[in-house]
């Protein structure tokens, strides 16, 4: 007989809160760093408080500027040449421009999904040494 009283009483309840989205990811948690992989190649960065940008691979450097606003991390860079000085952290003169909105991922890893007309690739971080999926 309980059953029977317990289930209209249910029924009757309201539905659970929708989850809350997570908050953007913050620029203390791009400073440092990390594995880049860009549209499948694998680069090591880092990312500087004061805004520096430096990407590397296979002897090729690229050096510029980031910010972070809202989740939407903006990058100007520019190839580093021999003997040429860039303004830090001035965004480089005639530099490639990407953006990429941030999303946390499983084990510390933040994704970068394209966000056109200025990134069409998706771009993954993750921490030197960190498990991968």
């Amino acid at each position: 007989m309980t059953a029977v009283v317990l289930l209209p009483a249910l029924a009757c309840a309201a539905p659970a809160p929708a989850p809350k989205p997570p908050p953007p990811v913050s620029r203390a948690e791009v400073v440092g760093h990390w594995q880049l992989r860009w549209s499948g190649h694998l680069y090591q960065a880092r990312f500087c408080p004061d805004g520096f940008f430096a990407c590397w691979r296979g002897g090729q450097t690229w050096v510029g500027s980031w910010r972070l606003e809202g989740g939407l991390l903006t990058v100007c860079e520019r190839q580093l040449r021999p003997g040429a000085t860039y303004p830090r952290p001035e965004w480089p003169p005639n530099g490639h421009r990407w953006a990429v909105r941030l999303l946390r991922a499983a084990h510390g890893a933040l994704k970068g999904s394209p966000q056109p007309p200025v990134t069409y690739v998706s771009v993954e971080l993750s921490r030197p040494g960190a498990a991968g999926p």
